[in-house]
């Protein structure tokens, strides 16, 4: 049986969830710019998918503090990722069952220093692989 690796940071369980409030408009806080699953081959030979998600832009007065990606097999098993900040984030699984779908989700977060100094988060569309 394979284990997920965990790159950098705390390994949680679970997707991020939608806020209730509107998405802030694009010119505001921060964009994500997710990549699709991939398979990749860990040094033991195993295949395992990996997905990236990383801090695409910032508005000039938003300053990131968060970064989230989560893999999500299609039996329900899933993992994610986070650092804070400016920090590019990845998260590994195994690729179970083989053949499967994967989907890719995340979020950014920021925080506003010179207008409302409110935070905000924009969550990326997920992207669903099947390999």
């Amino acid at each position: 049986m394979l284990a997920a690796v965990v790159v950098a940071g705390s390994l949680t369980a679970g997707v991020p969830t939608a806020s209730a409030q509107p998405p802030p408009p694009t010119s505001e806080g921060c964009q994500p710019a997710l990549s699709a699953p991939e398979l990749v081959m860990l040094a033991n030979g195993a295949k395992a998918v990996r997905a990236r998600l990383t801090m695409a832009t910032c508005s000039p007065d938003s300053q990131p503090t968060e970064v989230v990606v989560c893999l999500e097999a299609a039996n329900g098993r899933s993992e994610c990722e986070k650092l804070p900040g400016w920090n590019n984030v990845h998260v590994i699984m195994a690729a179970t069952p083989p053949g499967g779908a994967f989907t890719a989700t995340g979020q950014v977060c920021w925080f506003d220093t010179l207008k409302t100094f409110n935070t905000g988060c924009r969550a990326a569309d997920p992207i669903t692989v099947t390999f």
